[in-house]
């Protein structure tokens, strides 16, 4: 009978064994359910990019961003504590001071942000960070922009700037010191300021000078616009590139006419237009281009390029049309090849209201152009442009064309032209066109 009791007591105590353990796994279920899980939000800056200039102490910033995607798929995750989702953005922005400017935006479909208490003539840097539901954050990189300076941000009057009221002549002549302006315009010689919609160049005062000047009407007859010395002051005044390109949907400013060239896209045709007076570029160019390329001339500059009787200028090597306008070649110089300014092959060259002067070559002493073959059918047109005192020296073989030379050219136009005191030392002072297949007109 005790037996009996003590099976009967260890098979008791088993069910209960087993019934705790039983409860104690269900419990530990629930404690291993798995909760959603979501990365960080995405978030990148739209405007202003990086760079950017304005002329207005106003900016709305603009940003994209999305929530965090899901990391766990399983079905026990439903029953998880993460929310989807962003909840808030912080805009953030500081000047060159380094004093941050913050603004929370408590809602995940506005992304953007107004402001007008920026200053001119400064350096700003941004970022926005986006803060989900879970409490995730994510930031931007900073991206830089910068705003533009009135002529009155520049510096004290009458040291950095100053205003001279010509009454005589209804204008006031606008002059900066370089010396004097702020940091961000160190080493640069071309500026312009920005008023009533219209723009006026600054032109160096003298040789080796930091001053710059430009005049401004009292009155445009045009719009009529009527200039005060307050408007003057409040002008927009900053520094300029000096070459402009555009070609198709693409529109880029440069350094220098080489730059230009090098960055020119390959698969349309290209307009490059020249705001300066004097281009030194250093080098030759080189031009290989499939598609019609102009270079023309900015209202109010008369562009000069000059060789510096050290270089030669364009090396145009089998391109479409090639057409130059409006511009100077002055003491471009070898003794080893043709075609001073212009060594053009295989190509059309159209030379349009232009001046060469003082240039020296072997052959052609400014322009020499080599078709290599009478059925390739390029020509040459020079039209309204003076061509003096340009020169062809002789080496063996050389000295032909003492302005211009071609060689298998089947058609060369001339029209409204002037040659004078041009020089070859093997012949043709003005001109050699050799082995021409059609005929000059």
């Amino acid at each position: 009978m005790k037996k009996n009791l003590h099976i009967v007591v260890i098979m008791m105590l088993a069910i209960i064994m087993l019934s705790v353990t039983s409860c104690i796994w269900k419990k530990t279920e629930v404690h291993l359910s798995i909760p959603n899980q979501y990365t960080v939000p995405e978030v990148g800056l739209l405007s202003p990019i990086e760079g950017t200039e304005l002329a207005t102490t106003t900016v709305t910033f603009t940003w994209e961003a999305t929530p965090g995607t899901q990391t766990n798929a399983e079905e026990a995750a439903i029953l998880g504590r993460e929310v989807y989702g962003i909840k808030s953005y912080i805009v953030s922005f500081a000047g060159s001071d380094d004093v941050w400017a913050s603004a929370t935006i408590n809602d995940a479909d506005t992304k953007e942000y107004a402001t007008d208490v920026l200053s001119y003539g400064e350096d700003y840097k941004w970022h926005v960070k986006a803060i989900g539901n879970d409490d995730k954050t994510a930031m931007t990189e900073n991206a830089t922009f910068q705003t533009l300076s009135r002529l009155r941000d520049l510096g004290t009057e009458n040291e950095a700037y100053w205003i001279t009221d010509k009454s005589l002549s209804s204008e006031y002549v606008v002059s900066v010191d370089a010396a004097y302006l702020p940091a961000r315009f160190t080493g640069q010689t071309r500026f312009k300021i920005t008023m009533n919609g219209l723009v006026y160049y600054f032109e160096a005062v003298g040789y080796d000078s930091s001053v710059y000047s430009t005049t401004i009407p009292y009155v445009v007859d045009r719009d009529p616009i009527n200039n005060n010395i307050e408007d003057i002051k409040g002008g927009i005044f900053d520094d300029y590139f000096p070459v402009y390109v555009q070609a198709a949907d693409q529109v880029f400013e440069s350094v220098s006419i080489k730059e230009a060239v090098e960055a020119l896209p390959s698969t349309a045709p290209a307009t490059i237009t020249l705001y300066g007076n004097e281009f030194k570029e250093g080098q030759e160019i080189n031009i290989h281009h499939h598609y019609p390329l102009t270079f023309q001339v900015a209202e109010g500059f008369l562009p000069v390029l000059d060789g510096e009787s050290t270089r030669t200028g364009f090396f145009i090597n089998d391109s479409a049309t090639i057409t130059f306008k409006n511009l100077i070649f002055t003491n471009f110089y070898t003794e080893t090849d043709p075609g001073a300014a212009l060594e053009v092959y295989e190509t059309n060259l159209i030379i349009l209201n232009c001046e060469f002067t003082n240039n020296l070559s072997v052959n052609g002493g400014a322009v020499f152009l080599d078709d290599e073959s009478p059925t390739n059918g390029h020509q040459l047109v020079i039209s309204e442009s003076t061509l003096t005192h340009n020169s062809a020296i002789r080496i063996i073989g050389t000295g032909y064309g003492g302005a211009v030379y071609t060689y298998q050219c089947p058609v060369v136009i001339l029209k409204d032209s002037y040659f004078a005191t041009n020089t070859a030392m093997g012949c043709g002072g003005a001109m050699r066109l050799e082995e021409p297949n059609t005929g000059v007109y």
